[in-house]
């Protein structure tokens, strides 16, 4: 059982580097969360988005990474989607883009990340005094799940 965010970081650091897409990569406090991240030695990069303004937004950070520069938000999420579902990065990151132009291309059938399995969220939440991690599931994507939906989503 996880108790903290640093247990955490740990157990996650003795996976190795992970390559996270950040979709919509125009987004400041995004990128400063991704710097953050590579600076504690738990991730790479590839952002992508308006060229222009992630660069301005890396130069405010004094990072680099990889950009793939879009024209729009329809090929912002086309781009990332991409990049996962073809194994060249691991994670997806919402970024400067509507949440709905996003899982529209995660849920595309030809090139999308889109299984037999049912696709849900979840919120992983530290709370001061509470002894362990918690973590709250499908707030807005399965309202009323059913018994078989539940399962799915535990799993």
């Amino acid at each position: 059982m996880l108790r903290s965010f640093e247990e955490l970081l740990e157990k996650i650091r003795k996976k190795g580097l992970k390559k996270i897409v950040l979709a919509g990569a125009e987004d400041f406090e995004a990128l400063k969360a991704i710097a953050r991240a590579y600076r504690e030695g738990l991730c790479d990069a590839i952002l992508v988005g308006k060229e222009d303004d992630v660069k301005i937004n890396l130069k405010n950070l004094d990072m680099n990474f990889e950009i793939v520069g879009t024209r729009s938000e329809n090929e912002t999420a086309e781009v990332s989607v991409k990049l996962i579902s073809s194994g060249e990065a691991d994670l997806l990151m919402k970024g400067l883009i509507k949440t709905s132009t996003l899982l529209k291309a995660v849920l595309n059938k030809e090139w999308g990340l889109r299984t037999e399995r049912l696709l849900s969220h979840v919120i992983l939440m530290e709370i001061p005094g509470f002894d362990r991690l918690l973590f709250l599931t499908d707030g807005g994507m399965v309202i009323r799940p059913s018994l078989e939906e539940k399962v799915q989503i535990i799993m």
